[in-house]
């Protein structure tokens, strides 16, 4: 009804307009239609609020009456639960090693050693060895006796604190032996029957402190005493090193001390210029680590002072090493360079060739004795574990060096039976390769080579220092109980200088190639029997005049208790 009064309307308005204005024909299009719509009412909820005037509290009070109950229950306590973990090797306090053979007669060695304790060690061990043999001597063209013993003993002690451990030791090292060239039918012509032997006899006393290795500071101290023949050379030294860090940057500090008093018996008759002498050696360095780098820096102050003869000196050596770490830890390198005193004694000396003259001797004659001077010492290398089967290590050194020790035999000498040491100075060019390869649990193989050269300033050969060493090691356990093992080692181009008619000629020596077997039946965990057979294949000389005994076998058993 609305919609057709508005259009009604719409309809007069337009006529009354058309009436007072002509407009013509018009016309009105409809687009769409009206729809019609009722807006949402939203319903306004207004509620009212009603107060109470009238409000009443009421306080509630409880009261509490205590009272102890007395009872007699008991709860039953239960063990704890024990953790079995791994379980620890047996260790054997005593073991006894008896063996004879055709040059050993006997061969003893008797080790005793305090079980597990982490506190307190202490162990000895006395050991003993004879041999009657005899052998070619090229000066006389015969057979000359070739007898030797030696005689061992060493007792230590450690004992554990909270700021760290002390030790002690006390050894002594007896060796005496004929020197060939000397037969038993000319024993009655010599009046000093002390000039057929060589005797050294090392005593050595040593007691020892160091830290239980702490994060920011270390240190160690060592004393010891020493004696090579009864007073004839003499020793007391320190050894001693404290480490501290701060910002980390290392920083350390080596003392050593060597007082050499020698000639104190009246039979002897030491070489003059190193009656007493003190060697002082001081090393300050500081480590850094960057990354995988890890460098020592520092030097080697070194004072020599002797008070009989008023003589002094001092000189600084470098004390200097890099070393990188890559390949997750399973290859390192380094290089640096260093160098110092060597001292070169009686003894050292007679490690190395136990024929050397000492200070009995042809008519008091000593022993020239001269300390070696490292210049430097520069060096690289590497140490790679492969795998957990194989190891690899080689290291290439080149080094200057004044007064280099040589061997050569004393042709004064009644029977040409003893060696004197003659000095040069040059350069030392070694190299020393190694290969360790565990083929299993049960066998394993291992080879090492080390060359050297020198550039010296006099000698014309190298005197017994062979150019190439090569020794090869291996072992198999055929069975639990068989363990066979070998070992081939050869020394190849010797020499010696000869003199004579004032020209000093090189003469080339025999090389060394010879084999040791050894084979091992473990009867259980406690004896053993052992068979071994060295310097099977022999026919060299290993000094001048001294040919090698060969060859030596020897049956022994062992026992642990």
């Amino acid at each position: 009804m609305k919609n057709k009064i508005f259009v009604l309307l719409i309809f007069i308005s337009y006529f009354s307009f058309a009436q007072e204005s002509d407009l013509g024909v018009q016309e009105i299009q409809v687009t769409e239609s009206f729809i019609p719509s009722v807006p949402i009412a939203n319903k306004i909820m207004d509620l009212p609020q009603s107060q109470d005037t009238f409000n009443v509290e009421t306080e509630v009070q409880y009261f509490l009456n205590s009272k102890q109950y007395l009872t007699s229950y008991s709860v039953d306590t239960i063990s704890p639960a024990k953790i079995k973990g791994e379980p620890l090797s047996k260790l054997y306090s005593t073991y006894l090693k008896l063996g004879l053979g055709n040059n050993a007669l006997p061969n003893l060695d008797v080790f005793y050693n305090s079980t597990r304790n982490k506190s307190f060690n202490y162990g000895v061990r006395l050991g003993f060895w004879q041999s009657y043999m005899n052998a070619k001597n090229e000066f006389l063209n015969d057979k000359v006796a070739a007898d030797a013993r030696q005689t061992n003993f060493n007792l230590f002690a450690k004992k554990v604190f909270d700021f760290g451990s002390l030790k002690a030791s006390l050894s002594r090292e007896g060796n005496n032996l004929l020197a060939y060239g000397t037969t038993k039918a000319l024993w009655g012509s010599i009046a000093d029957k002390d000039l057929l032997n060589q005797y050294w006899g090392y005593s050595n006393f040593d007691v020892s402190i160091e830290s239980n290795q702490r994060q920011h500071f270390n240190y160690f101290a060592k004393l010891f005493v020493s004696d090579v023949n009864e007073q004839t050379e003499s020793s007391v030294g320190l050894r001693s090193q404290i480490e501290s860090s701060y910002n980390n940057i290392d920083y350390s500090v080596a003392l050593n001390i060597d007082y050499d008093f020698n000639n104190l018996n009246d039979k002897v008759a030491f070489y003059e210029d190193k009656t007493r002498e003190v060697i002082t050696s001081v090393v300050p360095a500081i480590k850094k680590q960057f990354k995988n780098i890890e460098g020592v820096y520092g030097i080697n102050y070194v004072m020599i002072n002797n008070p009989d003869s008023s003589i002094s000196s001092s000189a600084v050596y470098p004390s200097v090493r890099l070393d990188y770490t890559f390949v997750n830890d399973i290859v390192r390198t380094y290089l640096g360079v260093d160098g110092g005193i060597e001292d070169n004694s009686y003894w050292n000396l007679s490690k190395d060739n136990p024929f050397v003259l000492n200070a009995l001797d042809n008519g008091n004659k000593s022993l020239e004795m001269n300390n070696s001077d490292v210049k430097y010492n520069a060096f690289v290398g590497v140490d790679s574990k492969l795998s957990s089967k194989l190891f690899f290590s080689s290291k290439l050194s080149y080094a200057k060096v004044d007064y280099i020790p040589f061997y050569e035999l004393d042709l004064s000498s009644t029977f040409q039976n003893k060696f004197k040491v003659i000095y040069d100075n040059g350069t030392h060019l070694n190299l020393f390769s190694m290969i360790d390869y565990k083929i299993s649990s049960s066998k394993g193989v291992s080879l090492s080579l080390n060359y050297q050269s020198f550039d010296l300033d006099t000698l014309s050969s190298y005197n017994y220092k062979p150019t190439f060493k090569v020794n090869l090691k291996g072992y198999y356990n055929i069975v639990d109980a068989i363990i066979a093992s070998m070992e081939v080692f050869a020394e190849i181009d010797r020499s010696v200088s000869l003199y004579g008619d004032n020209v000093v000629q090189s003469q080339e020596l025999g090389d060394i190639v010879d084999v040791n077997l050894s084979l091992e039946y473990k009867i259980n965990n406690v004896f053993s029997f052992y068979l071994l057979a060295n310097n099977l294949v022999g026919g060299y000389q290993i000094w001048q005049n001294y040919s090698a005994l060969s060859p030596q076998i020897q049956i022994g058993v062992t026992y642990r208790y």
